[in-house]
């Protein structure tokens, strides 16, 4: 469903970039920079965690695709709280003192 979309891999890439092009052309390059630092460190955690805990993924259902990672930690739930994280988090920093 949509709300499904809303973390999905895409949607996740398409709002980050937005997001680092929209606070990079109003001139607030550190919330760009955390931002960045924020999704490029939750693609790296994701890695980490992937290769640590090395856990398989189920057998396919659908015979469709089989993706070749490992199936602990959620990437799509990794990168979505990294995103709507980050966003709450600058929307805080810079609300109503």
């Amino acid at each position: 469903g949509m709300l499904t979309e809303l973390g999905g891999t895409w949607f996740v890439i398409a709002a980050s970039v937005a997001l680092v092009i929209l606070y990079t052309t109003r001139k607030r390059y550190l919330d760009a920079a955390t931002f960045l630092a924020v999704q490029l460190g939750g693609w790296a955690l994701q890695l980490l965690l992937k290769a640590v805990f090395a856990h398989p993924r189920p057998d396919p259902t659908d015979g469709i695709f089989t993706p070749s990672s490992y199936s602990f930690p959620s990437g799509h739930a990794l990168h979505a709280v990294g995103l709507y994280g980050a966003v709450a988090a600058l929307l805080l920093a810079h609300g109503p003192r």
